[in-house]
This record gives structure tokens, sequence and C-alpha cells, in this order.
């Protein structure tokens, strides 16, 4: 076995090439090459430093954080349609306990927190929210969250579009 090995690395650091000829400096220098590219493949890559683009934000840059006792969540900017007075302190604040993902913090957080199921033409500002509706929202007692097909979503106000005579 340690023959083996020895022959293999003589093989390998030798000046020798394949054909039983002696290599030429440049030859060597190039078949170095290729083994220190080889070499540094193998070597496990440092990771560079984190620096985001200047423009480039994080996904909770983009959301509100919903706090509870010990577990927290979040949900796109826009998509809190209401928030009782009583719980615009758990709105907005640093993360704190463990994360829970919407469906699993909703359940838990039933008492104060209640979701109203929105089209994507209203989540868009192209529908209204019946004025009904949003008057509900602040007589229930509970923050209201914005969803389309189970998740948060994040509502524009509604817009109505202008028409162009031509």
């Amino acid at each position: 076995m340690i023959a083996i090995v020895a022959a293999l690395s003589l093989g390998s650091s030798g000046s020798w090439g394949q054909e039983g000829r002696q290599l030429s400096r440049e030859e060597l220098l190039a078949a170095r090459a290729v083994s220190e590219a080889r070499q540094a493949k193998l070597k496990p890559s440092v990771p560079k430093e984190n620096k985001s683009h200047p423009t480039q934000s994080g996904i909770l840059d983009r959301s509100t954080i919903i706090v509870s006792e010990r577990h927290w969540t979040c949900v796109p900017k826009g998509a809190v349609l209401y928030a009782a007075p009583e719980h615009k302190n758990r709105l907005g604040v640093e993360s704190k306990g463990t994360y829970l993902d919407f469906n699993r913090f909703i359940e838990r957080n039933r008492g104060w927190l209640v979701t109203y199921g929105v089209s994507l033409q209203q989540a868009r500002g192209k529908s209204p929210i019946s004025e009904d509706t949003r008057k509900s929202f602040a007589t229930c007692g509970r923050t209201v969250i914005s969803v389309f097909r189970g998740g948060p979503i994040s509502t524009r106000p509604y817009q109505e579009e202008e028409v162009v005579v031509k």
C-alpha cells in the first residue's frame, strides 16, 4: 500500500510526462496551475461579507411584524386593514419569542385577530371594499388582516380609474 502511494506521489510530482519524456518548464507550470485549480475547488469557499446593495431590502423591511406574548409573524405592509386601538402596540414592533407561520399564528390569536378575504381586484385597488364592511371592522374590536387564497396580501386603497375621452 505504501509503495502505491509513493509511486502515485512521484508520478504526479515528477517532471516526466505520460509519454515518458521530460516536461519543459512551461508544461510543468501549466500542470501546476491545473493542479492548484483542482485543489482550490476542493477547499471550502470562504463566504464573502454580506453587503447588500443599498437599494435591496429584506423581507422584514417590506413587512409588518405582529407580536403576541411568546410568538410573532409577519405580513406584507398594507395587509392590516384595521388595527383595533387596544392592539396597535402589537403591530410593527420588534420580533420577540419564536416565529410562527401566518396560519398557525392566526389560529393561536383568534381572540384579537381576524382575517378578511379579498379579491385580487380589491388587493390591487381596482375594486373597493364596501364602506359597510369597513365600518364593521371598527365594531368587531379585533385587528383585521386581508388574505387571498389563505395567505396574507397587501391591499392598496381603491382608486377609480380615469376615463380618457378621445
